[in-house]
């Protein structure tokens, strides 16, 4: 090629030796981290799920601000908040065999109408001033049990809708649009309540509720053959955890995933306490030190959904690292500039773990077994309570930065020993 024609030197394809222009090979990077909107049932499993996020995030918002106006207690505001986890905890296992054993689009509809249905009993107790503080903690409950079937159904529904190849890409795609849900939709309802009130809020949550309904309605039927409709709900639950257990791999996946969840997750519940006792800021900090963690989730599943799919064990091992680091430098380096950096790095370290985590038990698991170990992975989520009450008790022991130093080196121990012991792990694809 004439170097004085203006032409760029193009580039070898590693895959079929053809000659690429960088700017196609750039192209096709980009088409790439966004391929799985190719298929319309994916866009409206996308829209759906982003849509659902964005009115429980919303709504806690509201619930927030409603219960401790009402009550002025922190503690009852924290058992309300509390009350929607446990539900995942408990019925994430038979949530799980519901979901390989019965049509799982059925199933999301019958969740999601049941949203709507608590969202709308709430607007209208605000609306007609009957609201107490019990019947958000209620309903709380009743959407932790809804998320609870909601969430395996349409996670194991998946790989139904879109191809294998897919798989990786469209389950990042899916948590990318959840972390954009969590940091737009708490800004939002904060305006909207201080200019128009909690039942405006929970009016827009409603309907969001009800959109999502309809882009499930709209997805287009696929191919599923449920578990053997003869066997017990017990005996495909037993059944389901004898696999889990005789599968090794995704045994320690799982047993990494909670570990991962226990050590990290506590963060989240420990940042009013970094801005008043450490940085010695007010609750606009707070606003934005939550929002450095969602944007650096958000960054994280972008790029694992343009990553190809190689090395996605070490990759898993490797956020231990990161996330483990960037508390530890938090801890030690109490500046609020600094600690807004690290805590984007630790919600990229975070973020990230959960969509790579899901993806290659998904990979793992025979079809038949898909909901029952997206039942494991909600189970995995309902434990943050547990890691973060004793968190709180040691903080007011031992103060936050050393509770927060703990958490980090925990995580760089755990992610050695594993990256040292576990070589299946490390050489996973």
């Amino acid at each position: 090629m004439n170097p004085a024609s203006g032409d760029e030197t193009p580039l070898n394809d590693p895959q079929d030796g053809k000659h690429v222009h960088p700017l196609s090979n750039r192209r096709r990077i980009h088409i790439s981290t966004f391929t799985s909107f190719s298929s319309p049932n994916f866009v409206f499993l996308w829209l759906g799920t982003t849509l659902m996020i964005a009115s429980h995030q919303m709504m806690f918002v509201a619930q927030g601000y409603m219960v401790y106006k009402i009550t002025e207690s922190a503690t009852i505001l924290g058992i309300v908040g509390a009350g929607g986890a446990f539900p995942m905890l408990i019925l994430a296992p038979i949530a799980g065999t519901v979901a390989d054993k019965f049509k799982r689009k059925n199933i999301v509809l019958i969740c999601q109408s049941a949203s709507v249905l608590l969202a709308a009993i709430i607007t209208i107790l605000i609306l007609t001033d009957l609201i107490k503080w019990q019947y958000f903690l209620v309903t709380g409950i009743c959407q932790g049990a809804v998320w609870a079937f909601n969430a395996p159904a349409r996670q194991a529904w998946l790989p139904q809708i879109v191809s294998r190849d897919k798989l990786h890409n469209s389950i990042s795609l899916i948590s990318a649009g959840m972390s954009a849900a969590g940091i737009i939709a708490p800004a939002i309802a904060g305006i909207i309540y201080s200019f128009k009130g909690p039942g405006a809020v929970y009016m827009i949550v409603t309907c969001s509720a009800s959109i999502a309904v309809l882009t499930t309605v709209l997805i287009r039927k696929t191919k599923y053959k449920p578990t053997n409709p003869n066997t017990s709900m017990l005996g495909e639950m037993i059944d389901g955890c004898k696999y889990m257990l005789r599968e090794k791999n995704v045994r320690l996946l799982f047993i990494l995933g909670a570990l991962f969840t226990l050590l990290w997750s506590p963060i989240q519940s420990l940042l009013p306490v970094l801005v008043v006792d450490v940085y010695q800021k007010d609750s606009t900090s707070l606003g934005v030190l939550s929002s450095m963690l969602g944007m650096g989730a958000l960054i994280g599943n972008f790029i694992v959904a343009s990553l190809p799919r190689k090395k996605r064990g070490l990759m898993l091992i490797s956020l231990a690292f990161i996330s483990g680091s960037a508390l530890l430098g938090i801890s030690l380096l109490q500046i609020f500039v600094i600690g807004l950096i690290l805590l984007l790095i630790q919600g990229f370290g975070s973020g990230s773990q959960y969509p790579i985590l899901q993806i290659l038990v998904m990979e793992k698991v025979d079809e038949e077994y898909r909901g029952r170990a997206m039942g494991f992975i909600m189970m995995i989520w309902g434990l943050m309570p547990l890691a973060v009450f004793p968190t709180g008790i040691a903080v007011d022991i031992w103060g936050p930065t050393r509770v927060i130093a703990i958490l980090g080196l925990g995580l760089l121990l755990s992610g050695s020993i594993i990256m040292l012991t576990q070589k299946w792990l490390r050489d996973m694809d």
